[in-house]
This record gives C-alpha cells, structure tokens and sequence, in this order.
C-alpha cells in the first residue's frame, strides 16, 4: 500500500472532521437566539417538530447542536418529550443535506480552486473585523466550509492513488451487510456520519467500493453517530437519557429497514426513479432510509415517548441532588440533616469546580466513567458543570423553602437561614472562579515573561490553597478545623495583599503593561474573593456539625 495515499487520506478525514467542528461552532454562535426562538415555537405539534428539526438542522449543519436546544427546552419544561422526539427525529433527516451538498459540488467542481479563496477572505475578514464577534465568527464559517472542501479534495485525491496500488478484486463477492459493521465503526471513531458519507463517496467515485458496499457503511453510520450522544448523556439527567436513547433507538429502527429493504430500495432509485449516478443514488438511499424510519415511527411516537418516561424516571422530578429525598420531609430534623448534607455536596463541588477552572484537578479523583467520557471526548465543560451547579444550589434552596413551611424551633430555623447562606457563599465562590477563566486562560498564553511568572505562581497558590482547604473539610464536622481555618483566612488576606503590591510594582518598573496590570489585579480580587467565601462557608457548616457524607 502506498505510504504517501494513505497518509493523505487520513490527512483529508482529519481536515474534513476538523472543518465539520469549525462549521458546527461558527454556525451556533451565528445562529444566536433566533434559532432557538424558531424551534421553540415551531414544536407544538410531532409533524411541526419534525419539520422543524430537519430545517434546523439542515441549515446549521449540526445534529448535536440541535439536540442541545431541544434538550434545553425539555429540562425547562417548554417541550414535551413526545415533541423533543419528533425534534430528533427530524434532525437525523436534516443532517443528511450536507451529503447532498458534497455530492452535487464536491466532486464536480476544482474544490481547491475555491477553498484557497475562501480561506483568504476568511482570514482577511478575521484581521479587519477582529473586536465584531459575529465577523468573527462568519471568518470562522468561511475557514471551515474552504477546509471542508480542501479535506474532500485530499480524499478524492488519495483514493485515486490507492487504487494503483490496492487489488479489490478479492473482496468483490463480499456482501454489502459486510460492510455495516466497518460504516459504525469508522463513525463512531471519528463521531461525524458526515465524514463517514464523504468517505464512502470518494472511495465510491474512485472505484475503491461498489455502490452496494457503500451503502452498507452508510447503513452502519446510521448507529454509530448516536454513541458519544449516548454516552455522553449516560449518568445525566432523565430527560437528557431519555432524548439520547430515543435518538440511538431511531436510528436503530432506521438501520434495520435499511437493512430489511436494501436490494428493494437499490432497485426502486435505479429503476424506479432513474437515478443512474452513484454518488446521488447513494445519498438518496441515505435520505430515504431517515425518511421512511420517520414515517414508520410516527404513528408510535406518544407510546415511544411514554416508554421512555417510564423506562428513565427521574430521581424525585429530575434533581441533581442526592441527599434531598431519602426520606420523605414529614421530620423538621430528618429534613435539615439531608439538607446539610446536601450543602455539603454542594460545597465539594464547588472546590472541585475551582480545580477544574484552574487545570489543577487531580486525575485520582476522578471516577472511572468520568475518564471514560474524557478519553471518548464527551467530558463535560466548565460551562456545563457550573450550569449544574447552579441547578444543584436551586434545589437546595427549593427544600430548604419547604422546610420551613412546617413547625421549627428557633434553632432549627437559624440552620435553615445558615444553609441558605452557605449554598450561597458555595455557588459565589464558583462563580468568581468561571469569571476569571478568560484571563487565566489570557495568562497562560501571554509572551511576557513576567505575566508567565506570575500565571505559574497563581496557579501554584491556588494549588495549595485547595490541598489545604479540602484536608480542613474532612475535620470541620468536629469543630477541630477551626484554629487552621483562621490561620488559612489569614494567609489568603496576607497572600492577597501581596499579589496587589506585586502588581503595582511591575507596573512602575514597566514590566507590564496597564491592561496586564488590570487583568491581575481583577484575577487576584476573584481569586480572594473566592477562597474568602469557601473558607466562611466551611466555618458555618463546621458550627452546624456537618461531616462528609
């Protein structure tokens, strides 16, 4: 096998994989609110949510950013899951229109006589328009479309050169169901049926497959695109499962009548609908088979989605916390205990948030799925963590609000007022850490030696603060912490007003500018800001007895 064809292929899958993402993000950001309006409104009915899904998703390009929305509306309560399906089911359809795009232009005209040119009025769009995010972000569409192009090019072109040297005479008599297995496979490696499509159609307009080989990895592309979905929302929210084991079972049903009717589909766009050329008769397979999925689950859709609520219920109306509903809130004092340990949950959390926006979370913490997720590319951004920590800090103040609609003592109602402020304290402390990610994220690229430093030494403190303050958590149920505690407080005021002199003085000695001057201190105010609030949190739960769970 030629050396040089198989690294340009590979090259050319990477690159239309890569311009697929940059498509895919470019598009959301342009997109905006309107999008999200337009799919919101348009989802009353299953046939409207369908339409809607697919229109959506044929402009935006991206199935996975649709899901995103419809998953959004549902945990709002905005869109029943008998919508939220019919959502799905449409943007499977939807997804497909990129296959027609690279099919009718891809391999009909010179792609790298236009991917140059887009390239460069990408890049002089992004350098005359660098402050306007949606410039930028349409520089972003350009660079992916032209790399999209460029990444079909390679591929086309490798095939080619594959073919001098490859015999596939001996894997002719090969059935087409062969080659499913080989279609969900590739899909679920690069996560993309998009790239999957664009690869069968350069391996089929150069000769490399038969037609009916190709439609076999189209078939298998069909499931293999619903695995990081799944795996993603595995451990999630009901609602969140619900949405993705609805769209893994779709495409199960989709792949299983394509499989079921494969040589009668074949025959009915050959002969049926005259469609001589390969590469369209493939991707009309591949939309058809979407098409008639749809149509052979509708009827079904309200049971489908009754199953589902069923099947994935959610822990006591789709909480995130796990102390909360143990036992039914007839006890004040049952009630309060789970409500601290609930706090307490939240305030790890929020430390280990800070970790992660700091690049300081320990692997060893981690549990196994977790690194799964992160090894499969599904880990969870600091976005969506900080998102769950805001949900988890409103369904605690949510069963505190309860508690304190039955009888209290006058103790039992100062816990509750100090539970409401500790959460309050915890979910600030994150907030401070999420407002600095940008900075933190500016120092760590910076040229300046000097902000470098000071970025290292910053990460380094933080570092040390956490080990500290995590060690103080497992004896501050005892009251045993308290002396320590104070000592921590004192370092980080000490610590604090260093950092300020450090900073004024590298100002005068010019060694920084004035805007890495005003990024630091702000960093600096957040980060003590942030410390202050954990270290006046654990006290309070220390005073109210409360241990890890």
């Amino acid at each position: 096998m030629n050396t040089e064809n198989t690294l340009q292929l590979l090259a050319g899958i990477a690159l239309f994989v890569f311009a697929m993402t940059q498509l895919e993000e470019a598009l959301k950001h342009l997109a905006g609110r309107s999008f999200k309006v337009y799919l919101q409104k348009r989802t009353n009915h299953p046939l409207r949510a369908i339409l809607s899904g697919t229109l959506v998703t044929a402009i935006l390009q991206s199935s996975s950013v649709v899901l995103l929305m419809t998953l959004s509306f549902v945990g709002a309560g905005v869109m029943n899951m008998r919508n939220a399906l019919a959502v799905t089911y449409g943007a499977n359809l939807g997804t497909t229109a990129s296959s027609w795009i690279v099919a009718t232009l891809g391999f009909r005209l010179e792609l790298e006589a236009i991917s140059y040119p887009l390239l460069a009025l990408a890049l002089l769009v992004r350098t005359l328009f660098s402050s306007n995010n949606q410039m930028r972000h349409l520089a972003g569409f350009l660079t992916g479309f032209a790399l999209l192009f460029l990444g079909l090019e390679w591929m086309k072109d490798s095939v080619q050169g594959l073919l001098e040297h490859v015999d596939l005479s001996r894997y002719a008599h090969f059935s087409p169901y062969w080659y499913v297995p080989l279609g969900l496979v590739i899909t679920a490696v690069v996560q993309s049926s998009s790239a999957t499509m664009a690869m069968a159609l350069a391996a089929l307009h150069g000769g490399m497959l038969p037609y009916e080989s190709a439609v076999g990895v189209v078939i298998g592309s069909e499931i293999g695109t619903s695995l990081k979905i799944l795996l993603g929302a595995w451990g999630g929210t009901a609602d969140k499962k619900r949405v993705a084991f609805g769209n893994l079972l779709f495409n199960v049903a989709a792949t299983g009548l394509a499989m079921l009717f494969l040589y009668p589909l074949i025959d009915f766009l050959r002969e049926g609908l005259q469609i001589r050329d390969p590469l369209i008769a493939l991707v009309a397979f591949q939309s058809a088979t979407n098409f008639i999925a749809i149509v052979a689950v509708y009827p079904w859709i309200g049971a489908f989605a009754r199953f589902l609520q069923r099947r994935f219920v959610a822990d006591e109306g789709n909480q995130l916390a796990k102390f909360l509903h143990r036992i039914p809130k007839t006890s004040p004092g049952v009630s309060l205990q789970n409500a601290r340990q609930e706090t307490y949950r939240l305030l790890r959390k929020a430390v280990q948030y800070t970790e992660r926006v700091f690049g300081i979370e320990s692997r060893e913490k981690r549990s196994r799925w977790e690194a799964i997720k992160e090894f499969a590319f599904v880990d969870e951004s600091t976005a969506d963590r900080y998102s769950r920590l805001k949900r988890l800090h409103g369904e605690i103040l949510e069963y505190i609000v309860e508690i304190q609609k039955e009888e209290l003592s006058p103790q039992e109602i100062d816990q509750t007022g100090k539970l409401i402020t500790i959460s309050r304290y915890s979910i600030h402390a994150a907030k401070n850490a999420k407002d600095i990610q940008h900075n933190l994220g500016e120092l760590s690229s910076s040229a300046n030696d000097v902000l470098d430093g000071i970025y290292r030494s910053i990460v380094e403190g933080q570092r040390n603060f956490t080990e500290k303050y995590v060690a103080l958590m497992d004896r501050s149920g005892h009251g045993e912490a308290e002396p320590e505690l104070s000592k921590l407080m004192d370092q980080c005021n000490e610590r604090h007003t260093k950092d300020v002199h450090l900073v004024m003085e590298q100002l005068q000695e010019n060694s920084i500018d004035e805007l890495g001057a005003s990024t630091l201190l702000n960093v600096f105010r957040e980060i003590h800001s942030a410390q202050t609030l954990l270290l006046t949190a654990m006290r309070e739960l220390s005073q109210l007895g409360v241990q890890e769970p």
